[in-house]
């Protein structure tokens, strides 16, 4: 969703201000982001100066930290084909994904004339269809799953190809 809002109101901007207030704006909501996120967000309930006697005793009951020390089979990581395969995809995927957040403007804008502001709005469509069709098929995904038409692997397998 940031992608889908961000496209869309930089185009608006763009459509009202000089070239340069995307960046103000974006580099101002970061660093309102970290202000909330120093403000709001400790390591430890026990930090958390608005939580609850209930809450803390809640989560402290609920949580039970894993000590036990394990190394990381890094070897196996390295050389399973399932992680080699995720990577491959996620490159294809990031490949696409950049190659069309960076161009799909310039194209709107050279070749089919959009205005900045349509442009904007435009250029953010594909993503929103992305994100509605993510969820859509998360549900259908845990319908499968819950109907034991299929193990919870092949469905996360079929949808990791699809997804790709």
């Amino acid at each position: 969703m940031g992608t889908v809002i961000g496209t869309a109101l930089s185009g608006i901007l763009l459509h009202y201000f000089p070239w340069p207030i995307t960046f103000y704006f974006y580099g101002v909501c970061g660093v309102i982001w970290c202000l909330l996120w120093q403000l709001l967000c400790y390591s430890k309930p026990s930090q958390h100066p608005f939580i609850t006697d209930r809450e803390h005793k809640y989560i402290s009951e609920s949580i039970k930290p894993d000590k036990t020390v394990r190394r990381v089979p890094v070897r196996a990581i390295l050389t399973s084909p399932a992680v080699w395969a995720l990577m491959i995809g996620q490159v294809g995927h990031d490949w696409s994904f950049f190659t069309m957040i960076t161009d799909l403007p310039s194209y709107m804008s050279r070749v089919l004339h959009f205005s900045i502001r349509a442009n904007g709005l435009l250029s953010a469509l594909p993503y929103l269809v992305m994100w509605i069709c993510s969820n859509l098929f998360a549900v259908l995904a845990d319908w499968i799953i819950a109907k034991k038409w299929m193990p919870i692997l092949r469905v996360r397998q079929i949808g990791t190809l699809v997804g790709e």
